[in-house]
């Protein structure tokens, strides 16, 4: 349970500035979508509908700045067209072209679907919400649509081209695709069509072929683990702050018995916590275990989904979110209590 203290910090943190900007600088894709997912965090860990009452105002809010809601609509530099069903960005590259970044819609709608199955499964919030409900879910699955002619399968895996830049032509990198599975897990989760949870289950099949097991030797016991690379087309290992995404997708899927069970989400906490987590008590850059310098406090939000399987992952989470004060988000904070 989260004290009254604790609830208090959180809404005094809560950045009200994100939802009123457009997504050129990513602000939208990065930064308000983990806010958003922090307010139905918030909400499972409280049961307080004052969080569902800012995710509807500030979701409302973001979904007035997708580029075919804008006066004039956006245009889309790889697309060549305006107003697509997205929310443009280009800042990713200097003097790269503007155009809807799959990832962005991803995290940006998955707060919002989550909101809408949750509500679903409540009827005590029907009433209240239905309105919502119904308006978010028809524009994820128009956001979604947007994608459709990219993707691609491969035996029982599938997974989305890359439309500009370094992924154009090849499969977009595996935290991106794990940004729009997690979106098509909880479309079909709603009753939205047999088709989302196919993709789901496909993207998840992608990324799982992707993974090699390892073994590391803890006091005396032999533990397995996984790595993999940032994308298919590339040999250099994830770093954990994309990786995390990924690892995310993972624990959604396995909720709700798709793909990966209980033996894959302990090796990814082994990943984390034997591999990546070195004596001095900081986090190496890439899966492996190697490297400095990985930006911890974005890193370990979405880790922290492993946190109901291994407790050590709940505690580094503790360490980093709450005694280093590293809480921009607000979505680890809003872990933290919720898997308390």
């Amino acid at each position: 349970m989260a004290t009254p203290e604790e609830i208090a910090r959180f809404k005094s943190k809560i950045r009200e500035d994100w939802k009123d900007a457009l997504n050129t600088g990513n602000v939208l894709g990065w930064s308000e979508s983990r806010q958003l997912l922090a307010f139905m965090e918030m909400y499972a860990a409280t049961k307080d509908t004052f969080f569902l009452d800012k995710l509807v105002e500030h979701g409302n809010a973001v979904l007035s700045h997708r580029d075919d809601y804008l006066t004039p609509r956006l245009f889309d530099d790889v697309r060549k067209r305006s107003g697509v069903k997205g929310w443009s960005s280009a800042a990713n590259f200097d003097g790269g072209p503007s155009f809807v970044r799959e990832v962005h819609s991803g995290m940006i709608c998955y707060p919002l679907i989550l909101f809408a199955r949750v509500v679903s499964e409540a009827p005590e919030l029907q009433g209240r919400y239905q309105t919502y409900v119904d308006w978010f879910q028809a524009s994820v699955i128009e956001s979604m649509a947007e994608f459709a002619s990219q993707w691609r399968l491969r035996g029982l895996a599938g997974y989305y081209d890359g439309l500009a830049e370094f992924f154009k032509g090849k499969p977009l990198p595996f935290n991106q695709l794990a940004a729009l599975g997690r979106v098509f897990v909880e479309l079909g989760r709603l009753g939205s069509g047999a088709i989302y949870t196919e993709r789901a289950v496909r993207l998840a099949n992608f990324w799982k072929g992707s993974l090699k097991r390892l073994a590391v030797e803890v006091k005396g016991q032999r533990k397995t683990y996984y790595v993999w690379p940032f994308s298919s087309s590339q040999v250099k290992f994830d770093d954990l702050t994309h990786a995390a995404l990924s690892v995310d997708f993972a624990t959604v899927c396995h909720r709700e018995g798709l793909v990966f069970n209980r033996t894959d989400i302990n090796r990814l906490a082994n990943t984390l916590i034997h591999v990546c987590l070195k004596p001095d008590g900081t986090l190496a850059d890439r899966v492996d275990g190697s490297g400095v310098g990985t930006d911890e406090e974005t890193a370990i939000v979405e880790w922290l989904s492993l946190a109901p399987f291994n407790r050590g992952v709940y505690d580094l989470g503790v360490k980093l979110v709450l005694e280093k004060r590293q809480d921009r988000g607000q979505l680890g904070f809003a872990r933290i209590l919720k898997y308390r």
